[in-house]
């Protein structure tokens, strides 16, 4: 089976790959979800970091027209985090589960610090550290909620680290609000066992 820190490595070698012939066929992508032609550039270091700056700053949707907050918080895109913010929360993971850090899964997180301040804030957690100010999705990463807390956050990091500008990254655990209500997932994900309903 392959290491997160693998796949990680392997997804941004592939997004790598694609932003280099995004710019071979003409500099132009649609992004995903976003709906809009946006230039992307590679940088020729080693780092191969795509120009993403402007995507945590532009409010507008594929027609132009500025997006309300209230239309940030509907849409899913609108719920990332920084590599900042994941590193505050293993920060306080680490507070939260002192020596027990290195031993800790996605689902102990949860259990600690994601639910209670969904809960609490009635919100995801990515809405809550970003307040008024959400974050547009410039990486998805996917994990498993047995995995290693502590080797999920550094296989994040890693691929990231010679970056000089850090991209939002979109992480369910932090992106959907997370609840011990089924109501409240199900609006989310759906229920039942027809794909088409979630």
């Amino acid at each position: 089976h392959m290491s997160s820190r693998a796949i990680v490595a392997v997804l941004v070698g592939l997004c790598t790959a694609l932003v280099s012939c995004f710019v071979l066929i003409g500099g132009r992508a649609r992004l995903a979800g976003r709906g809009k032609a946006s230039m992307l550039t590679c940088r020729s270091d080693a780092s191969s970091e795509p120009d993403t700056s402007s995507s945590d700053t532009d409010n507008s949707n594929e027609s132009g027209m500025e997006l309300t907050l209230e239309e940030q918080l509907r849409d899913p895109a609108w719920a990332a985090i920084s590599m900042e913010q994941l590193r505050d929360l293993y920060d306080n993971a680490s507070e939260v589960f002192g020596d027990r850090i290195s031993t800790i899964s996605m689902h102990d997180v949860n259990e600690r610090i994601l639910t209670p301040m969904c809960d609490t804030h009635r919100k995801c957690y990515a809405h809550a550290v970003n307040g008024d100010s959400p974050l547009y999705v410039n990486v998805f990463v996917s994990h498993a909620w047995l995995e290693n807390f502590e080797e999920f956050v550094l296989s994040v990091e890693q691929p990231f680290s010679q970056w000089l500008t850090k991209p939002n990254i979109w992480i369910c655990a932090t992106a959907l609000v997370q609840s011990r209500n089924p109501e409240i997932v199900a609006l989310q994900v759906g229920i039942g066992d027809d794909p088409s309903d979630a």
